[in-house]
């Protein structure tokens, strides 16, 4: 294979291992007890692990600075530790065919946060796909029923959001910090998961895991936080236009109403799938001249 060919095929392997965490997320709450915070230390330290091992294979030094060692303290409590936690309870509040989506939705939220801490301006074509988009989440959010009913969660709802809020904060904060990624990766995870221990520590609350849900604690650790993103810098490193794979990657949430859909017998009703179509074509909309103008450089 070409490089082309190979970086597609890293972009293809990331696409499918993110459309199956949805799943994996509702299947270990259940065997772990709906109990997010021990989810996510124990998830957060087996992709710390991985992490640590990428960076010894790769011979890279494990040093840090004090200054950047502040850094990772801040991201490292932002993500892992906050996002995990906001973004399981969602999912254990909610439907996988509601979380996921509205979680999707980071994309656009970037763009908002960029307006405020990066001082970039929003042109018409944001504010579109940012308009459809949002389309998307009142109808997910509500399930194509835009009165009040029992079947809204709206704490649910908020922390799915708040999670897509969260998550485009720490890329914020990354584009700060010009450290290798593996690097940032490692020391922020390794920072998130000792702030969840002693969080678990101090509140008496530590569980053993049963046997399956250490297996789905694995394959979130290793799929959702771990090996995946490093499927998918491989894939940018090696194609020669990245908006010709960006798009791939939005396959991913289709995917994962097919999982939980086949899994777990999740009952897919047509407003997730219309909302998601708003919440992709908004994405895509808010992107397309970004992309199309680097793929002419």
């Amino acid at each position: 294979m070409n490089r082309n060919q190979t970086s597609i095929l890293y972009a293809s392997l990331a696409t499918v291992c993110w459309a199956t965490v949805a799943t994996a997320f509702k299947l270990t709450l259940r065997y772990i007890q709906s109990d997010v915070l021990n989810m996510v230390f124990y998830s957060s330290a087996f992709s710390t692990l991985i992490f640590f091992i990428i960076l010894v294979v790769r011979k890279n030094p494990i040093k840090i600075t004090r200054t950047a060692l502040i850094r990772s303290v801040v991201l490292g409590l932002v993500n892992p530790a906050i996002y995990y936690i906001v973004l399981f309870k969602a999912y254990d509040l909610l439907p996988g065919q509601q979380a996921q989506p509205l979680n999707y939705t980071w994309p656009i939220m970037l763009t908002l946060l960029s307006v405020l801490f990066l001082g970039q301006s929003i042109c018409f074509r944001d504010a579109v796909g940012i308009g459809l988009s949002f389309l998307g989440v009142i109808l997910i959010s509500t399930q194509g029923n835009f009165r009040l009913s029992p079947d809204i969660h709206p704490l649910g709802i908020g922390l799915a959001l708040g999670s897509s809020i969260l998550w485009a904060t720490y890329w914020i904060g990354n584009m700060r910090d010009s450290r290798p990624v593996i690097e940032k990766l490692f020391w922020n995870f390794l920072c998130g998961t000792v702030i969840l221990f002693l969080i678990l520590v101090c509140s008496g609350r530590f569980i053993t895991p049963s046997i399956q849900a250490w297996a789905g604690i694995a394959w979130v650790g290793m799929f959702e936080m771990g090996i995946t993103f490093i499927f998918w810098m491989k894939a940018l490193e090696l194609c020669g236009n990245p908006a010709k794979i960006a798009n791939i990657v939005y396959l991913s949430p289709f995917f994962s109403l097919f999982f939980l859909n086949q899994i777990l017998g999740e009952s897919i009703s047509w407003a997730s799938i219309v909302g998601l179509l708003f919440i992709v074509l908004g994405i895509l909309y808010t992107y397309r001249e970004e992309s199309t103008s680097n793929s002419q450089q």
